[in-house]
């Protein structure tokens, strides 16, 4: 019942990588393809927009940054909500700075989407990569930075903030930073993964230190307070060991979140993988169960996306049988626990080694989307593909 639908760029080249991020909302969808030529420009990045009419999905517009250069990769991250997007480019030189970064955001406009305005920071520095991630609500967004390896110094990861200035104009301007709460755990990864609501924020650093465990990996969770974003817990698994990689995906819906650890060693398989159910109850974030495929195996990296829709779940595991890769949809049981069950196991009909599916996945109440970006598309290496799968009806068999 969960129909599969392959789609490719209509203009696909080699080396795109159409599927390195992806988002999807009611009938529509955004996939990247950050590694594209737009011109004569290489590596500029682009991003397609489709549309679902009448259960299949079909190309409708591509949107490039107004002002893109050659390997700015815009498309890295994606954000959806509603009819309004922001989409990064990482890799963006700003005011001369090679790989300051930048964002776009986009606004859905008789029935076209158009680029509305262009975020870069106000201190930006070069290597700075603002745009790693992107996580926003009505109110903020969240832009990820940093990380890079510049002449052998690391370029201390951080979060940059943006604030709707007027909701007349949908005009936003920068907020505060969010630095690290531990700063002398200078590789933790801080802001490489988020997750936001309307009332809560949670920031991965999948490779922070916990205690003598490299690796292991922590939450931050943060709520508004008086219009300032402020850390007020800190998560980490009682069960977490070296390497798990806690935090290195994030998914939030309402006061649920599903937490990625890919790195997980499941029954003595090293790096199986595994995702954590986290519910806010009574002020405080509360782990309360741990997903596992049921399938598990070494090496699978099961949960290194995750997607949560109300009472639906999609996991991606890109390493499954050969890096063909694989995505679990998982379920909230109607019981007093509120447990979870694996329902289903999505894989590409005509998945082929290397493709990675499941590495970047998106879940609305209606579809499933998994990108494959390393797809060989005809005689095309590294052009990529995006699978659509329909959600059945509440009732329906899966």
């Amino acid at each position: 019942m969960w129909k599969e639908q392959k789609v490719v760029a209509a203009d696909g080249i080699p080396q795109a990588w159409f599927g390195s991020a992806v988002a999807v909302s009611d009938t529509v969808a955004l996939v990247g393809a950050k590694n594209t030529s737009v011109g004569a420009h290489a590596s500029q990045g682009a991003v397609y927009v489709l549309h679902n009419n009448n259960g299949v999905w079909t190309q409708v517009q591509k949107l490039v940054a107004s002002d893109g250069a050659a390997g700015d990769q815009f498309g890295t991250a994606i954000a959806m909500h509603g009819s309004l997007a922001i989409i990064t480019a990482p890799l963006a030189r700003v005011n001369g700075r090679t790989w300051q970064g930048a964002a776009y955001v986009f606004a859905l406009s008789g029935g076209t989407w158009v680029e509305k305005q262009k975020l870069v920071s106000a201190g930006g520095v070069a290597f700075d990569t603002l745009g790693t991630t992107v996580a926003f609500n009505s109110a903020t967004a969240f832009i990820g930075a940093g990380g890079v390896n510049q002449a052998g110094n690391i370029i201390p990861r951080k979060v940059c903030t943006f604030e709707v200035s007027s909701h007349r104009t949908g005009a936003w301007v920068e907020g505060p930073t969010l630095l690290s709460p531990d700063p002398d755990d200078t590789t933790s990864a801080f802001g490489a993964s988020m997750a936001v609501s309307d009332s809560f924020a949670l920031i991965g650093a999948r490779t922070s230190t916990i205690g003598a465990n490299l690796g292991q990996g922590r939450v931050y969770a943060y709520a508004r307070n008086h219009g300032v974003w402020t850390p007020v817990q800190k998560i980490v698994a009682s069960d977490g060991a070296t390497r798990d990689n806690f935090g290195v995906s994030l998914s939030i819906d309402g006061t649920i979140a599903m937490i990625g650890a890919f790195g997980a060693t499941i029954n003595g398989q090293v790096s199986a993988g595994a995702v954590y159910c986290l519910e806010y109850v009574a002020g405080t974030w509360t782990l309360t169960h741990k997903l596992v495929a049921a399938d598990s195996a070494a090496a699978t990296l099961f949960g290194c996306s995750v997607s949560l829709c109300k009472d639906a779940l999609l996991i991606g595991a890109y390493a499954a049988n050969a890096y063909r890769g694989a995505a679990y949809v998982f379920r909230r049981v109607a019981d007093l626990a509120g447990n979870w069950k694996q329902e289903l196991k999505l894989t590409a009909s005509d998945g082929a080694p290397s493709d990675v599916f499941g590495y970047f996945t998106a879940l609305d109440a209606k579809t499933a989307l998994v990108g494959a970006y390393p797809a060989k598309i005809g005689a095309n290496v590294g052009q990529g593909a995006a699978y659509f799968f329909a959600r059945p009806s509440p009732g329906e068999p899966d």
